[in-house]
């Protein structure tokens, strides 16, 4: 498939904006500025939730038209393992303590969903061949769906609290797979302004 660079540009731009986002939640800059400063920080790290939702819509919008590669899961599988073990052994030769918990964690992400973006998106590219299938459903149907699934997913986050669980995680991932698919297979391209 090749490369199309407005697409790269716009997954950098989501990947900086999701390091800056966590940056300033994580070191709780946003305490310790005022004024213009601080509603910029408080903007920058809520950018980081649309972000997230641009980068995963880009992975969406290729695998909806992909086919299931194992290799692929495998793939993504070593590279973060690599960093995770490298980040543990990095620790270690500094005295920094690192629990087994945490490495266990750290090698089976998508078991224990310690690493929540990863682990749903593993799920989800596991659960691609399924999807397909329903993406193969009638227009209707498939729009049926997708409006139940807002419904779940919009209305349980207005009366639950803690709505951040790896099942809410693979359950919107799955929205937005499904949601690209449908946008691809019956609106891209077929829009017509005038309609509106």
């Amino acid at each position: 498939m090749e490369r199309q660079s407005n697409i790269e540009l716009l997954r950098i731009i989501a990947m900086f904006s999701i390091v800056i986002g966590h940056f300033i939640l994580q070191t709780d800059s946003i305490s310790m500025l005022n004024g213009i400063n601080q509603f910029l920080a408080i903007f920058l790290s809520s950018a980081r939730r649309i972000s997230v939702a641009i980068f995963l819509m880009i992975g969406c919008w290729f695998m909806v038209d992909s086919k299931f590669k194992p290799a692929r899961v495998l793939n993504l599988y070593f590279q973060l393992l690599f960093y995770t073990l490298s980040i543990r052994i990095i620790l270690l030769l500094f005295n920094v303590k690192v629990s087994l918990h945490d490495t266990f964690n750290s090698i089976f992400p998508f078991i224990t969903f310690s690493l929540w973006f990863v682990s749903a998106y593993i799920w989800l590219i596991l659960l691609s061949p399924f999807l397909q299938n329903i993406l193969l459903w009638k227009r209707e149907n498939i729009k049926k769906l997708l409006i139940l699934m807002f419904i779940i997913i919009f209305g349980f986050s207005m009366i639950h609290i803690n709505m951040d669980t790896i099942l809410c995680a693979i359950f919107s991932f799955v929205f937005y797979y499904l949601g690209i698919g449908y946008y691809k297979k019956y609106l891209h391209g077929n829009i017509n302004i005038n309609k509106y």
